[in-house]
Parts: structure tokens; C-alpha cells; sequence
């Protein structure tokens, strides 16, 4: 049977509030981002003559956009598949659960709530709610679908704690 030590789990239980605060945070800032945009309304920073730049400038921040949801998809889920190339990468150097999941959540979540913040780049470019509802919803429902799950340290926890038994 798997187990963990009661210290094994008051430092999981540490981590997993910390988590939780820095998750809640980040879910705060995305309406915090569309509140920003009406209160600023028009008054973005669109020049006469740049309308090619900055439409260029907009759809480059959509390919970025959905390029890190996948990247932040991808690297939440090496915590979970261990097996993989991905996993491997990020199991390397770290020998907390703490450590590894407190790592990849905080990479992968800053990559999502970016998403959020270029939709209020491309608000303040062009004036377009659709775009920052857009993508502040698409950072949204990341940040619901990416969400930290404890169960996922401790599974971690016993992965590293097997392993350590394996190698001695």
C-alpha cells in the first residue's frame, strides 16, 4: 500500500494553499484585465498610418496565444505522464513533489494568463472587445481546465518516494 508520512503531507498541504492562492490570483487578474479595458475604452494606442503594424502585431499575439495554451497544456500534463519525453525533462533536478509541481504549475499557469493579458494588448491596438473577450475567456477556461488538483502532488510524491526505494 501506498503511504506517505505525516511531514510528507503537512508539506504537501503547505504547497497545495500556496497553489490555490497563486491560482486564484491569476483567475482575479483576467477580470481584472477586462475591467482595465472599459475604463480605458478608446483611449488605446492606435496611431494614423501603423494599421498594417498593428493588425500584424494582433494576429501575431493570437498564433502566440494559442501556441502557449498548447505548451501549457503539454507541460501540465508531463506531471501526470511521467513516461514521457516531456515528463522526463521535467522530472530532471528537482527531488521535492513540492519543488516539481510548484515549478510546472506556476510555468504553465503565467503561460495562460498571458493569453488573457495579449487580449487586452490587442483591445488597447484596435478597440475590439470580441478580441479581449476572446481571449480572456480562452484564459479563463485554460485556467479552469489547467487547475491544480492535490491529488497530483501526491501522486508525484509517491512516483519521486518509489523511485528514491528503487534507486537505494
Amino acid at each position: 500500500m501506498r503511504t506517505l508520512d505525516d511531514d510528507e503531507m503537512e508539506d504537501i498541504g503547505r504547497t497545495w494553499s500556496a497553489i490555490r492562492l497563486i491560482w486564484t490570483v491569476q483567475i482575479a487578474l483576467l477580470f481584472v484585465l477586462v475591467i482595465i479595458a472599459h475604463v480605458v475604452g478608446d483611449t488605446g494606442i492606435r496611431g494614423e498610418g501603423a494599421d498594417d503594424v498593428l493588425a500584424l502585431v494582433g494576429y501575431t499575439l493570437y498564433v502566440l496565444g494559442a501556441l502557449l495554451l498548447v505548451i501549457a497544456y503539454a507541460t501540465r500534463r508531463a506531471v501526470r505522464d511521467p513516461g514521457s519525453r516531456l515528463g522526463r525533462i521535467a522530472d530532471s533536478g528537482y527531488r521535492s513533489a513540492r519543488t516539481r509541481y510548484m515549478t510546472v504549475f506556476i510555468f504553465s499557469s503565467s503561460m495562460v494568463v498571458s493569453v488573457g493579458i495579449y487580449g487586452l494588448i490587442i483591445f488597447m491596438i484596435n478597440y475590439n472587445y470580441a478580441s479581449l473577450y476572446l481571449l480572456v475567456g480562452l484564459a479563463f477556461v485554460a485556467q479552469l481546465y489547467l487547475r491544480p488538483k492535490k491529488q497530483e502532488i501526491v501522486d508525484l510524491a509517491f512516483r519521486l518516494k518509489e523511485e528514491d526505494r528503487a534507486a537505494s
